[in-house]
C-alpha cells in the first residue's frame, strides 16, 4: 500500500529530479572529465522525461494547456532572466538585452526552460490525436529532426535546435509512465546495470543538449534512458529506506527552476569576488539559494 501511495505522490521523482540538478551543479564544476561525461548523459534528459510523466495531455483544452505553461514557465523564467541579466551585466559584465533577445541563453543553464516549454506544446498538440502508433512516429520523427540538425551543424537561436530531441524526451516520459511498475524499483540489479549502460556510454559519446550534441543519436538516447532509470530506482530506494535524505532531495527537487537559473550566476560571483576556496563557494552557493527559495515562497504567499 505505501509503494503504491509512493507513485500516487511522486516524492520519488522530486528526489530524482533532487538528485538531478545537485549533480548539475557538480558537473559544470572543475571535475574529471570522466565524471562530467557520465552526469551529462543524464541529467538534462531526466527533467525533460519527468516532465512528460506528470503531464496529463488530456486534462485541459489546448488552448488553456498552453496558458498555464506559459504561466508557470515562462513568466518565472522571463523574471529569473532578467535578474541574471541585470546582476551580469552590473558585476560581471558581457550580458545585454540584445544578445539575449536575439539569442537566448545558450549554453547557461536557463536555456532548458524555453525549450521545456516549446516541446510541452509540441506533446500536447501530438496528444490531440488518440493514438500510440502515431505518437510512436512522431518520437521518431523528433529523434530524426535532432540528428539532422546536428547532421547540417544548424544552431538555432534560443537553443531551439534542442527542442527535437526533448520533444522525445518528453514524449518517451509518458511513455514510461505506462510502465512505471516496471521502472521504479528500489533494486541494486537495476541501478548496477543502468549505471553500467550509461557509464560505458558516456565514457565513448558526450551528451550535451544545450548544444544539441547528439550524435550518435541511438546510443546517447540509450545512455540518456539507462540513466535517468538509475536514478529512478535510486529515488525509490532513498523513499523507502531514508526518511532524513528523502525529505532533503524531495525539497530540492521542488526548487530545481530557482537553482538552474542561479547557481552558475552565484559561483561566478563568489570566484570574481573572493578567495574563497571551493567547498566554502558551494557551501555559500546552498546558503544564497536557501535564502532565495526562501524569498521566493514569502512573495508566492503575499501575492496569494
Amino acid at each position: 500500500m505505501l509503494y503504491k501511495q509512493a507513485f500516487l505522490r511522486l516524492k520519488w521523482l522530486d528526489i530524482a529530479k533532487g538528485i538531478a540538478i545537485i549533480l548539475m551543479v557538480i558537473g559544470h564544476t572543475s571535475i574529471p572529465d570522466i565524471f562530467s561525461r557520465f552526469i551529462f548523459a543524464f541529467h538534462m534528459p531526466l527533467f525533460f522525461i519527468a516532465s512528460g510523466w506528470t503531464t496529463n495531455w488530456g486534462k485541459y483544452s489546448f488552448m488553456v494547456f498552453a496558458k498555464s505553461k506559459f504561466k508557470s514557465i515562462m513568466v518565472p523564467f522571463i523574471i529569473y532572466s532578467l535578474i541574471v541579466l541585470s546582476v551580469q551585466t552590473i558585476l560581471i559584465g558581457g550580458g545585454n538585452i540584445y544578445d539575449w533577445l536575439m539569442y537566448g541563453w545558450q549554453g547557461y543553464a536557463l536555456w532548458f526552460i524555453p525549450v521545456l516549454f516549446v516541446a510541452s506544446i509540441l506533446g500536447r498538440l501530438i496528444h490531440i490525436v488518440h493514438s500510440s502508433f502515431f505518437h510512436y512516429v512522431m518520437m521518431t520523427v523528433f529523434v530524426f529532426l535532432g540528428f539532422l540538425l546536428k547532421r547540417i551543424d544548424l544552431y538555432l537561436p534560443w537553443t531551439l535546435c534542442s527542442v527535437p530531441l526533448a520533444c522525445f524526451f518528453v514524449l518517451l516520459g509518458t511513455e514510461l509512465k505506462k510502465i512505471q511498475y516496471f521502472i521504479v524499483l528500489p533494486r541494486l540489479w537495476l541501478f548496477a546495470g543502468c549505471f553500467i549502460i550509461t557509464f560505458v556510454i558516456s565514457h565513448f559519446w558526450k551528451l550535451d543538449m544545450a548544444w544539441n550534441n547528439v550524435i550518435p543519436v541511438l546510443p546517447l538516447i540509450l545512455g540518456a534512458v539507462a540513466g535517468s532509470v538509475m536514478l529512478f530506482s535510486l529515488s525509490s530506494y532513498i523513499e523507502r529506506y531514508t526518511v532524513i535524505a528523502s525529505k532533503v532531495l524531495s525539497n530540492i527537487g521542488k526548487e530545481t527552476f530557482v537553482i538552474v537559473a542561479f547557481s552558475q550566476l552565484i559561483i561566478m560571483l563568489l570566484r570574481r569576488y573572493t578567495l574563497l576556496h571551493s567547498a566554502t563557494c558551494y557551501l555559500l552557493l546552498i546558503v544564497i539559494l536557501t535564502i532565495i527559495i526562501t524569498i521566493k515562497k514569502s512573495i508566492k504567499r503575499i501575492i496569494r
